[in-house]
């Protein structure tokens, strides 16, 4: 990264790269299925890079800014198992996903009361993969015929797609008096599919960490998502106690969900797998363009008590519905509020954290989600700062060791003694650390 500032003029520019290889077996950690068959090994790799460029010019309430950026993925996975090296499976074949995007945004005063801010966005996102194959579609049975068929039905498809979005955001201010602001705020949000949601061909788990247990099929034509969003509420600003409450509401075109598959091969190949391995695998999801609706309400809040004691925290409230079924969305975040008492010096302080979180409800049946039970957790929390330029910390999560469950988690998939197939994860135990920042 690199930043030049000249006046009321500011450049910046980013470039990255990286190269990541990951391998993941069903026998080193995990309790190895008797028949030796059944091992399974999966190796990915992939490689990213991209770059940055932005010009600025202004000062806080008179600003504005342009830039482009660029983003290029490729991503190959592969399936075997060393007991028997005639069984493969190519579940992505330089999967690429290349976004070249531009955007400006500006901020400005009209006045003494009233200030806005506004962006747009544009995206160009280009994405591809080639042919696939596996081992079992050369078998000469019912099985080898499914897989013969997905494959041949992935392979001669368009897997070129390009999705044109547009991202674009406005919002407005109001200063009624010194101490209270109003917020309001409109903008919308475009999402093209992950690789996996388009190119993962054959009836599989691997879904990018959605970790519900069903397996997919991608969907190549999918469509981007388009979320348009609403936003307001007020700061309050006193001289004991701050808070800025928002409502907000968006509603979701083409939002990317899992589906009950209508694919008669991958809903027989599941139906096969089943019945040589003993499972019970539900029928399998295919990604889908569906309507969905997110909604709620959030607030951080603070309330200093005296000149060394204060209250601080924040509480949140979401819900995620289907619009075209009754059906809640996957992984949504319960309803939560934290709190904390801060004891405070000059160069130091003192932070217990309570963590208040309630039971989930509302759960998807279409991804067979498990409601969790609510909790609270107490962390502990201190800093120091030594210097001007050098500051230590050191933080207790979880002071009491108190077992829960994380709504957000995802279930087991190993065979083990302590945990049962298909239950959710517990969350993390008693974690303590420390820290040290030095900046000049």
């Amino acid at each position: 990264q690199y930043r030049f500032t000249e006046g009321d003029w500011q450049v910046s520019t980013r470039v990255f790269r990286s190269d990541v290889n990951h391998g993941m077996t069903n026998y080193h950690l995990r309790v190895p299925p008797v028949n030796p068959m059944q091992r399974r090994r999966s190796e990915a790799t992939s490689d990213s890079e991209g770059f940055g460029l932005a010009l600025a010019h202004g000062i806080p309430g008179d600003r504005w800014q342009i830039g482009i950026d660029s983003y290029l993925e490729n991503h190959n996975a592969l399936i075997d198992n060393p007991w028997n090296t005639a069984f493969w499976i190519e579940g992505f074949d330089d999967a690429s996903r290349r976004v070249q995007g531009l955007f400006a945004e500006y901020e400005w005063h009209l006045g003494k009361r009233w200030s806005m801010d506004a962006g747009i966005r544009y995206n160009v996102v280009s994405m591809n993969a080639d042919t696939v194959d596996s081992s079992m579609a050369a078998m000469m049975n019912m099985m080898g015929m499914r897989v013969r068929n997905l494959r041949d039905a992935f392979n001669a498809a368009d897997r070129q797609q390009t999705d044109h979005n547009i991202d674009a955001v406005w919002r407005v201010y109001f200063q009624q008096t010194q101490a209270l602001r109003w917020y309001a705020g409109l903008a919308q949000k475009t999402r093209s599919p992950s690789f996996q949601e388009r190119y993962l061909w054959l009836p599989l788990e691997a879904t990018g960490g959605l970790a519900d247990g069903n397996t997919y099929t991608g969907n190549i034509t999918l469509d981007p998502e388009i979320a348009h969003q609403f936003e307001a509420g007020f700061d309050w600003e006193g001289q004991r106690f701050t808070a800025a409450p928002r409502v907000f509401y968006s509603r979701i075109h083409d939002y990317i969900q899992g589906v009950p598959s209508t694919n008669a091969d991958a809903l027989a190949l599941v139906a096969m797998m089943n019945m040589m391995n003993g499972t019970s695998n539900p029928p399998p999801l295919q990604y889908d363009n569906v309507g969905a609706r997110l909604y709620g309400f959030d607030m951080p809040w603070a309330w200093t008590m005296t000149d060394h004691w204060r209250l601080q925290g924040s509480v949140s409230l979401v819900r995620g519905e289907r619009r075209d079924i009754s059906d809640d969305l996957y992984r949504i975040t319960p309803d939560n509020l934290r709190a904390g008492l801060v004891y405070y010096r000059d160069r130091w302080s003192v932070t217990l954290e309570g963590v208040f979180v309630d039971a989930q409800t509302h759960v998807s049946a279409t991804n067979r989600e498990q409601e969790s039970s609510g909790y609270a957790l107490a962390n502990l929390k201190s800093q120091w700062q030594v210097t001007e330029r050098f500051t230590l910390s050191a933080q207790v999560e979880n002071l009491f060791d108190r077992k829960y469950r994380d709504h957000l988690g995802g279930y087991n998939r190993a065979v083990n003694p302590d945990i049962a197939l298909g239950e959710r994860l517990p969350g993390n135990g008693r974690n303590l650390f420390v820290g040290m920042e030095y900046s000049w």
